[in-house]
């Protein structure tokens, strides 16, 4: 965000291209951002937020980004692999979870619907200062039939851990945040209306140090 803060009144051009493996070209959006009227998020106002939304087929892709300034100057880049799994199968099937900002009631923006939410993604993978770990995730599948009466019924558990470098397992992780405290763990049950349940937590990790952490997120269906 400071290192926009030159920009603030005028707007940038966003490039984004989507290519498979070949790299051919499957996908392309341009937009103009007009920096007056998008969001800002985290403490202190640390991140403007934008999210490019693009409808593709299960499968693996490049996605290049390109973000320029006044006179087509460059402001920054970005190339990353992404892979889309396919949903559908059948039994429960859990969503890539995201790491938002914020997760509110109601429409919101255009790019950050996600059902009656709005979802305003982290894309900086970090949390800083008083903010909260806000986390979203769709479950599918759920059973709904017997004695659910059309209802979903399901339990979450979760356990934020220091990541290791040294590439030990989760049990040798584990066993060195239980002998430092330095985990959080929790877990409840909630009902869904339907099959499908969109859920989001914000988790206070305050009490934890500054740090890389791994964050392992189990769904069970109780029906």
């Amino acid at each position: 965000y400071n290192s926009l803060a030159a920009y603030a009144g005028s707007s940038l051009d966003v490039g984004t291209v989507v290519y498979d493996r070949e790299w051919n070209e499957v996908a392309r959006r341009e937009e103009v951002l007009d920096l007056d009227t998008l969001p800002v998020a985290g403490e202190a106002g640390r991140a403007l937020v934008h999210e490019v939304n693009l409808e593709l087929a299960p499968g693996d892709y490049i996605v290049a980004s390109q973000l320029e300034g006044d006179g087509g100057a460059v402001v920054g880049t970005l190339t990353r692999d992404v892979a889309l799994d396919r949903f559908g199968r059948g039994g429960l099937e859990l969503s890539v979870p995201e790491l938002a900002f914020a997760v509110n009631t109601g429409p919101g923006p255009e790019p950050f619907r996600k059902g009656g939410l709005s979802v305003v993604p982290n894309p900086t993978g970090q949390v800083q200062g008083r903010e909260l770990l806000v986390l979203y995730f769709e479950v599918y599948h759920l059973e709904t039939g017997g004695a659910a009466g059309g209802r979903g019924r399901y339990e979450v558990r979760y356990r934020i851990a220091p990541a290791d470098r040294a590439g030990r397992s989760i049990f040798a992780r584990m066993a060195d945040a239980f002998r430092t405290r330095t985990f959080i763990e929790s877990s409840f049950v909630e009902e869904s209306p339907g099959p499908t349940a969109r859920r989001h937590l914000a988790i206070d990790v305050s009490a934890l140090p500054p740090d890389r952490y791994w964050l392992d997120l189990e769904v069970t269906d109780r029906e």
